[in-house]
């Protein structure tokens, strides 16, 4: 019996093969060639005469063109079948792939011949009609194709001809679209058979003429010469004049036979009818499949994002860079480049290449940070809307890591910004390129990433790039960058490059070798004196801010100025040596400060050298051989340090942990490091934040004083360690700082670069390779040591290395890549990059194994370590060979390859490890096999198998269908878990696999089915004490929990929603890790979207217990998780809604609390912030608005930053629109809404609010979050002014918020229009435009499937829009709210009513309730609030605490709207208007006009 005939007992359901995949036509629909006009049926006559039409024209074709005898026959073109063009273009390309001229013609070739053959596929269906076995003309066109363009054979110009006569016969082929819906006549059958063998017979003989060489005299005949092809074309033309008067004759002919219809009689009319209503079934059958194609296609473009970032790994470098730029730049500084009239031409295109060049320390940086940072306001709102707003991308090149200074790496990122930004060019890219392999070197990423997307694409707008410091990366790479920029001269892209002066003649001659080029590239100079201006404000803003200067009298503070000033030059970094220098904590005396101006040099070194000098004198000598090993490690460092790591490195250093640490990198060392914490507070913040808190504390008797030392507290993983200036590192690596003396003695400071190197890569490489040296203090060092041992081992120069250290460091080396223990350690670290970086790091490995056993040094002798370091050194695949080994047996052998927690490596990783080192022995460099495209993933994946060499059991069969699984072929996967299942072994993992492949496939009740079985085996299995081993334990623990959690979600898509919860509660139970905390967020997630409060009340409490995952064991499983979600909806809302809606306020409010408290002890201020705003959202929710002012206004006013990190200002972003909306409420509640002022203490709250959300709509906010930032106070100050009178005043505040809504929609990113659409809906109905805000907030609401009925379409010809890619909003279930006064999730099947002042929606229950209340005004309520609407009022007021609470945030003298439930089916870019439905993008347009008219 097979393996698919096994019932579920036996652990095998039947889980059929996977059905064939529909054909898809140009435009992305399912299509069957030969269901159109089903009625029409062809005779065995007919088609025997069209398959003569075609075989008359191969006869003739033999004669006169000398085609082969086997061309000449009609069986030639049946092979290999096919039935549309998507399989045409899959085999062409499959067939092509080989030759470098068609793929860099590709896209081009597939364009034109989808929009020119598609009909014919249409109508080779026709002519097929629905006989069982007649003659397809499509199948023999698509095939006399494939042989057109395999003739091509690689030759450039042979594809340029394919292109024009394919083009050239679109003119023609696009009429025959129109034969879809058409019952035709047989002599237009017949004509059309002809039509299509002439089009045969062009494409025989031009496929003829390409594979003898005359393609070039082929497109001149094409054009007007005395060719065959041209005597074809002709006629073609013909026979098309033909056609076009039959048709014209069946419209007169069916228009008669309509007449004579109706004279007829009723009785007709009703049998046409029938007809009409059976074709329109039909039609809306189509139309249905259509739209679930759109759907599907919507959701692919949310996966764009993702699937790109896969490709293309993008860095966050560039944004931190310029973040860190923005926030040292001082203010209005660098706005004279703008005014240079060399940028302004740049910035007009009157030409594309620029280039800034400056000395070091100019200031370069900071110009290109204002040209970034003013691009907005230049350039970015003069984009034409319909065809796509300018774009502009960035990379700052730093020398002090691999990926900061890797102009490869400066592509990814610049595509990843560029597709960020545009929709449209991210589709491109992803048509393009299917994995990262396309993208390995330079010129193919400048091909594929910017060459290519921009010759296609046809909008007018310009594309701007900068690249800021190409000084910084390795000359060859930003040579071969430059030359590959050439090619963009005629395109709009313009390109600004930095360097310093040494590179002016180097980047010239690049340009100056391409024909009319040099003279497009332009110069701006950097100069001291232009800078002047600037570095003056930088130094008196730095001063007058200096804590140990900023109380010093004012003219002492201009002397200090005047000095710096004077000697600094207009250089930058000269001012800022000397800046940080005098305001070190050290420099106390006046007379100190004073005479170190005296003493400081003109020149950056000599000035490094003196600040060097006078920090060494105040230090002890053991602080300066620490302040020695941080600059070694600062400097050499293949990556950004964290704080954590520097202190990891120092406890190395010292054997124990050092104290005050960041205390002396703020303090001691702050002349050559900056801290950077992800909040964006800076020392001086931090000192002030601490007097804040003594002023704080002497104010208040009775509490203990704050200590006198100096703790900041920053998070170690959320704080880095840099220069305060990229040339710093520079003075390290040279000479010029090895040796300082300080008073006639010498200590050293500096360092030679290549011991410092040796140093930093025995540590790395001691770190995995010698047991006990990496301790639990110095555990933040190994992700950095996995990641950068092999890079710091090949930077040594051997020649000059010690012979000693060259012998440990081979014998490190060897234990590292041979011994099982330790390569399962370090690449545990390293999991998710290569475990070996490049074929460079190979070849740098072996000559350290080459020089050793050349040297005779006192090496290994006889051990295995010297036999493999003299096989290795002169064969890298015997070097490589004992890893591969390790993890061959990870990969394919039982129990082996186990991590420390249980679970063996990844199947994907083993065989991408073992496919480079099998294709390093065929002769390959390391990786190269994945750039060959005539390697088929299967024949890659099969050498992999082969070279590990391990017996095929169950288990391979088992790991190998989990490696076919990951990579998303699933009935390969399934055919190997078939024959591990037949093999006998682990029966349960074997089903539990299949179980994962089923929901892959969306099979949720085949995969539930064999859930369960899984999880009853592994429940009876772990009850019967067969486990036995502590790993086998926790492998079935996980097991186990896998099994719940999967088989909930199947339960959830099924709409079992009770089962699905029990099984989320067995899956919490029985989590294998309880920090991750992924079963209680689904869970609870289930639980809010069906008001199960009490459910999650329930599971609240459950976790307010001690967390066993906790090695500390301080604090609740509640409270870390309340820290960890601290961002998300489930703490932001969802839990704030259940404890109001179930009476549980305190203890939820109380678990808040001591989670702040948790959060700010680690110094993660993302989180301390967001439960700060959860906090106010329970005040709220539970309309306690006295509490909640204070909350907000405390992070409002008090803690508001405008720098940091993303999420800060994310929630800062909230924090301000949640107090705005609770400013509007308390304005509502007051004397001042109902006695018509338009000012008071809350409407003045407001305009403040107003100003700060302007300033925090940021351009650095990435283009699928805007939106977010919608300036909530501005709305409601409108709608305050319109509901008292102001109608003319509330309508000027409104239209600005509309037409910025409207603009978002019409961007080329579809993941901002939620935000869009929802602020949308939220101004119009407090403007009053009740009729336009009912249609959105109709269309909005999730579709209820039981009334779903149809409308009548205005536009019925298109069910989406589609503008230059992008798809229009699909609206319903944009809307999904919850009722204001009872806090219940909105019942879709359930009218609901919307507030049109408070704006809020209510369920009708609640709203009954709330219009028979009495109303109350805040001023009735006894305790009193005082407003504070400023930062100093709200830290100076001491207000009343008492709560004062409303019982219903809505007001029986308000109005309301009613929204009925959504009976319409609305398909993408469609909207509600009353009864009938209407295209969007028209509402749109109209609801611009009306706006922007006066």
């Amino acid at each position: 019996m097979g393996s698919r005939e096994k019932n579920a007992a036996g652990f095998s359901p039947p889980h059929p093969a996977p059905p064939a995949p529909p054909s898809n036509n140009a435009n992305g629909s399912e299509t069957n060639p030969g269901t159109h006009n089903a009625d029409l049926n062809i005779s065995p006559e007919a088609a025997k005469r069209q398959r003569g039409q075609f075989q008359a024209v191969l006869d003739k074709a033999r004669k006169e063109h000398r085609l082969s005898k086997e061309q000449g026959h009609l069986d030639f073109f049946k092979q290999p079948p096919m039935s549309n063009v998507g399989e045409l273009l899959a085999v062409i390309g499959l067939k092509n792939q080989k030759f470098e001229a068609f793929r860099a013609k590709n896209h081009r070739i597939y364009s034109v011949m989808r929009s020119t053959l598609t009909p014919i596929e249409v109508v080779g269906g026709i002519i097929a009609g629905a006989a069982e076995e007649v003659f397809s003309p499509a199948q023999i066109l698509f095939s006399s194709v494939m042989f057109f363009v395999t003739a091509a054979r690689g030759v450039s110009e042979a594809y340029d001809s394919i292109i024009s006569l394919m083009e050239q016969l679109g003119f023609f082929t696009k009429r025959l679209n129109q034969y879809i819906r058409i019952e035709l006549e047989p002599d237009t059958v017949d004509l059309l058979g002809q039509i299509m063998a002439v089009l045969f017979e062009v494409i025989v003989i031009s496929a003829n003429a390409i594979s003898k060489g005359r393609a070039k005299a082929f497109v001149q005949n094409l054009f007007g010469g005395d060719d065959a092809v041209q005597d074809a074309v002709g006629r073609l033309e013909t026979l098309f004049g033909f056609e076009r008067g039959q048709i014209i004759a069946e419209i007169m002919k069916n228009m008669g036979d309509l007449k004579d219809s109706v004279r007829d009689g009723f009785q007709d009319t009703h049998d046409t009818l029938e007809k009409v209503q059976m074709n329109q079934g039909r039609l809306i059958e189509d139309l249905s499949r259509l739209e679930q194609s759109l759907q599907t296609l919507r959701k692919d473009e949310s996966l764009h994002g993702d699937k790109l970032h896969d490709i293309l790994h993008p860095s966050v470098y560039p944004y931190d860079l310029l973040s860190r730029f923005k926030k040292t730049m001082a203010t209005n500084t660098g706005l004279w480049v703008m005014d240079e009239a060399v940028m302004s031409s740049w910035l007009c295109s009157e030409w594309p290449f620029l280039l800034m060049y400056g000395a070091a320390g100019v200031g370069k940086s900071y110009l290109s940070t204002r040209i970034i940072n003013d691009f907005g306001k230049l350039f970015l709102e003069s984009g034409d809307s319909r065809t796509g707003r300018n774009s502009l991308a960035y990379f700052f090149f730093r020398n002090d890591n691999p990926e900061t200074r890797s102009p490869l790496q400066a592509l990814w990122d610049i595509a990843g910004q560029l597709a960020e930004d545009d929709v449209y060019y991210s589709k491109v890219l992803l048509e393009s390129i299917s994995s990262s392999d396309d993208i390995k070197t330079i010129a193919s990423a400048f091909r594929k990433l910017i060459l290519e997307p921009m010759r296609q694409d046809v909008r007018q707008r310009k594309i701007f790039l900068l690249f800021d410091g190409l000084d910084e990366a390795p000359w060859e790479e930003v040579q071969e960058l430059l030359f590959n920029m050439k090619d963009l001269s005629n395109l709009n892209i313009q390109i600004l490059l930095t360097a310093r002066p040494e590179l002016q003649d180097p980047i010239t001659q690049v340009f100056d070798e391409g024909e009319g080029v040099g003279d497009k590239l332009h110069y701006l100079h950097v100069t001291a004196e232009k800078n002047k201006r600037d570095v003056q404000t930088f130094i008196e803003e730095s001063i007058t801010k200096a804590r140990n200067i900023r109380r010093a009298p004012r003219k002492f503070q201009e002397k200090i100025i005047k000095g710096i000033s004077k000697r600094a030059g207009g250089v930058f970094i000269m001012a800022a040596l000397m800046v940080a220098d005098v305001t070190n904590v050290h420099m106390k005396r006046p007379d100190t400060i004073e005479n170190s101006l005296k003493e400081y040099p003109s020149s950056v070194t000599d000035l490094l050298r003196n600040v060097m000098q006078r920090v060494c004198k105040t230090l002890s000598a053991d602080m300066v051989e620490d302040l020695r090993e941080c600059l070694i490690w600062v400097s050499l460092a293949e990556e950004t340090l964290t704080l954590g790591q520097v202190e990891a490195i120092m406890t190395l250093k010292l054997g124990c942990k050092p104290w005050g640490l960041e205390h002396d990198l703020r303090a001691s060392y702050s002349s050559f490091f900056t801290l950077d914490r992800d909040d964006g507070w800076s020392t001086s913040d931090l000192l002030d934040r601490r007097e804040q808190a003594h002023a704080n504390r002497d104010a208040s008797p009775g509490r203990s004083p704050i200590p006198d030392d100096l703790n900041f507290q920053s998070n170690p993983d959320q704080t880095d360690v840099v220069f305060f200036h990229a040339s710093l590192g520079d003075f390290f690596r040279s000479d010029a700082s090895t040796h300082i003396e300080v008073d006639g003695h010498q200590q050293i400071v500096g360092f030679d670069e290549n011991t410092a190197l040796i140093h930093i890569a025995l540590t790395c490489l001691r770190v995995f390779a010698e047991p006990g040296f990496c301790t639990e203090d110095t555990a933040r060092l190994q992700v950095y040591a996995a990641r950068h041992w092999q890079r710091h081992v090949t930077r040594i120069d051997l020649k000059k290395a010690p012979a000693d250290d060259k012998t440990q460091l081979l014998r490190l080396v060897y234990r590292m890549l041979t011994d099982e223990a330790i390569v399962f350690n370090w690449t545990d670290f390293n999991e998710y990059t290569d475990f070996i970086q490049s074929h460079k790091v190979l070849e740098g490995i072996q000559k350290l194994l080459a020089e050793v056993s050349a040297s005779g040094l006192n090496g290994p002798g006889d051990t295995p370590a010297a036999s493999w370091a003299r096989s290795g050194a002169t064969n890298l695949h015997a070097m490589i060979e004992p890893m591969g080994q390790i993890f061959s047996r990870a990969w394919l052998l039982k129990n082996s390859g186990v991590s420390r927690n249980g679970i063996h490596k990844s199947t994907i990783v083993c065989a991408n490890f073992i496919q480079n080192v099998a294709y390093l022995k065929k002769g390959f460099t390391w990786r190269s096999e994945q750039d060959d495209p005539s390697l088929s993933l299967e024949t890659k994946l099969n050498t992999a198998i082969e070279w590990a060499n391990q017996k095929h059991n169950w288990w391979w069969q088992l790991r190998v269908g989990s490696t076919w699984m990951t990579r998303g072929e699933y009935a390969k996967a399934l055919d190997h878990y078939d024959k591990a299942r037949d093999l006998g072994g682990d029966v349960i993992s074997t089903s539990a696999r299949i179980a994962v492949c089923y929901q892959l496939q969306g099979k949720y009740q085949e995969a539930l089915d064999l859930f369960l079985i899984c999880e009853a085996k592994e429940e009876e299995l772990m009850e019967s004490g067969q486990v036995s081993s502590q790993i086998e334990h926790l492998n079935r623990t996980w097991r186990l929990y896998k099994d719940c959690y999967q088989a909930a979600t199947c339960l959830m898509k099924l709409n079992r929603i009770d089962e699905a919860a029990e099984y989320y509660r067995k899956a919490i139970q029985n989590a294998y890790d309880k920090t991750l905390f992924e079963a209680e967020t689904a869970y609870i997630a289930l639980l809010i979207k069906h008001n199960r409060f009490k459910e999650i009340t329930t599971i609240l409490q459950k976790m307010d217990r001690p967390d066993s995952g906790d090695p500390s064991n301080m604090g609740t499983r509640l409270v870390h998780f309340l820290v960890q979600k601290a961002t998300d909806s489930i703490v932001l809302e969802w839990i704030p809604r259940t404890a109001c809606r179930k009476e549980a306020l305190p203890f939820a409010k109380e678990q808040y609390k001591i989670a702040r408290t948790e959060a700010k002890n680690m110094e993660d201020t993302a989180a301390e912030f967001a439960l700060q705003l959860g906090r106010a959202v329970f005040h709220i929710l539970a309309r306690d608005y006295s509490h909640a002012n204070e909350d907000l206004e405390a992070m409002c006013f008090s803690y508001y930053r405008p720098k940091g990190s993303l999420p800060i200002r994310s929630i800062q972003t909230q924090a301000l629109k949640r107090l705005a909306y609770l400013y509007k409420q308390l304005a509502l509640h007051t004397e001042e809404y109902e006695s018509g002022a338009n000012s008071g203490r809350w409407t003045g709250g407001l305009e403040t609010l107003e100003q700060k959300l302007r300033e925090n709509q940021s351009l650095d906010v990435p283009i699928q979050l805007v939106g977010q930032s919608h300036n909530d106070a501005s709305m409601y100050k409108g709608l305050l002014s319109r509901k008292t009178g102001d109608l003319a005043g509330a309508r000027e505040v409104f239209r600005p918020l509309v037409l910025e809504a409207l603009d978002i929609l019409e961007d080329d990113e579809p993941q901002n229009d939620t935000y869009a659409i929802n602020n949308l809906a939220m101004v119009l109905m407090a403007a009053g435009e009740i009729d336009d805000a009912m249609a959105l907030h109709q269309s909005m609401r999730p579709p209820d499937s039981t009334i779903i009925a149809s409308a009548v379409s205005e536009e019925k010809e298109e069910a989406v829009a589609v503008q230059a890619g992008r798809l229009e909003p699909k609206l319903p279930g944009m809307q999904l709210g919850f009722c204001m006064q009872c806090l219940d999730t909105l019942d879709d099947r359930q009218p609901v009513a919307v507030c049109q002042y408070c704006l809020d929606p209510f369920c009708l229950k609640c709203l009954a309730h709330i219009q028979k209340m009495d109303i109350k005004k805040w001023e009735d309520i006894p305790s009193k609030r005082s407003s504070v609407v400023s930062k100093e009022e709200a830290m100076s007021s001491r207000r009343d605490t008492g709560p004062v609470i409303l019982e219903s945030s809505c007001r029986k003298d308000h109005e309301w709207v009613t929204v009925k439930p959504l009976g319409t089916e609305l398909k993408s870019g469609e909207i509600l208007v009353g009864e009938h439905v209407v295209k969007f993008k028209k509402w749109t347009a109209d609801l611009r006009r009306k706006w922007t008219s006066t």
